[in-house]
């Protein structure tokens, strides 16, 4: 079901990388902007769970689950932007 190689491993962590990047400097613009929630953190965790599964995925059934859990965090950013209150507008 899921494949443990160096290959794998490698990818893996060059995934935790960018994701630990993305997070730290995520914080300034979110703070910035008035978005400093948690569903932002939350969703990409999602997401790097997806990108993992499809990482080390064998079978066809395993990567399409991996991408379906990617897939979802967009379709869960976008329902959770499109319910959350926006500031007013300055004039």
């Amino acid at each position: 079901m899921f494949v443990a190689d160096l290959m794998a491993n490698v990818l893996k962590l060059l995934l935790y990388i960018a994701v630990a990047v993305v997070m730290v400097y995520s914080r300034g613009y979110l703070r910035g902007r008035d978005l400093y929630r948690g569903e932002f953190f939350v969703l990409a965790l999602f997401a790097t769970l997806g990108m993992m599964v499809m990482i080390s995925a064998n079978h066809l059934l395993t990567l399409y689950l991996g991408w379906s859990c990617s897939r979802c965090r967009s379709t869960a950013w976008s329902r959770c932007s499109a319910t959350r209150r926006s500031p007013p507008k300055r004039p």
